[in-house]
């Protein structure tokens, strides 16, 4: 601890020669006792952070989130944010795991964990159990390690995923059928009008639905959904970048690359050789 501050990062260092279909490369514990932001950051990872005591708020680009005490959050791979405690009190501890993989964007998208989510301490003994197995076979880093770690890791990503399966069995079930009609007409902006109809609900109703549900607007869901299904197509399809922009309703291969430069700084053809922004 110095000047109230500890960082205690354990990187996996065992050289291999090619990468794993998934594991945790790093974990750390934190601990601030003065006020601290960040820049909007992103990473081609996936972090699951836990907050083991005081308060730290992150903030994304269409929601901002407070952690308290035992609340846990997953940020998916390549999510624009950053987070700060001066709003918060400055001080905070929280334990930290960093995911990679070659099969990590396709098991996020599996599992349905490809948007952040948030648990109030509902996830934080599992999410704890993780982190002390991980946190120290990392600091040694055996390859006899590997199976445990990788395992561990898995593991925690699919109690996420039954967490969130809990909780959105808990939500209106308009909420389910009104994103699934979004997700299936994604080359077409969202009709307000036709959404409301078959949901059978006032547009002011279906604007509330939204908001309490997914903390945006139908709209902007329907955008990032969009921009979530091109990066997919992007880096994990043979189709030409004309082709997607055709799949995704765009009137042309120059119209999709320039809002997808404009939202991502990076064009299509970059953004699928390097995989990341």
């Amino acid at each position: 601890m110095k000047n109230g501050e500890h960082y205690d990062a354990h990187f996996w260092r065992v050289n291999l020669n090619e990468e794993l279909p998934i594991y945790p490369f790093c974990s750390e514990v934190v601990i601030r006792q003065e006020p601290r932001r960040t820049e909007w950051i992103s990473h081609p990872f996936l972090i699951l952070c836990g907050l083991s005591g005081g308060s730290l708020r992150y903030t994304f680009n269409d929601r901002k989130i407070v952690l308290q005490e035992q609340d846990v959050i997953m940020i998916p791979p390549r999510t624009r944010y950053f987070f700060e405690s001066y709003s918060t009190g400055g001080y905070y501890e929280k334990k930290v795991l960093e995911l990679q993989g070659t099969l990590l964007d396709d098991l996020v998208m599996s599992l349905k964990l490809n948007q952040v989510c948030c648990w109030r301490k509902g996830l934080w003994q599992d999410f704890l159990t993780a982190f002390n197995v991980i946190h120290p076979a990392n600091e040694h880093s055996k390859l006899d390690d590997i199976p445990d770690t990788a395992a561990t890791a898995i593991r925690l990503l699919h109690l996420c995923a039954l967490r969130n399966g809990q909780k959105n069995e808990k939500s209106d079930p308009r909420l389910s059928e009104a994103c699934r009609w979004i997700e299936n007409h994604l080359d077409i902006p969202v009709n307000l009008e036709l959404l409301r109809k078959n949901l059978n609900i006032s547009r002011a109703s279906l604007g509330r639905l939204f908001h309490d549900g997914k903390g945006m607007s139908p709209g902007r869901y329907w955008c990032l959904r969009r921009s979530e299904t091109a990066e997919f197509l992007l880096l994990h399809s043979d189709f030409s970048i004309k082709e997607i922009a055709f799949r995704l309703g765009y009137s042309s291969q120059f119209h999709f690359s320039n809002e997808f430069s404009r939202n991502h700084k990076i064009s299509p053809m970059q953004f699928r050789k390097r995989g990341i922004w």
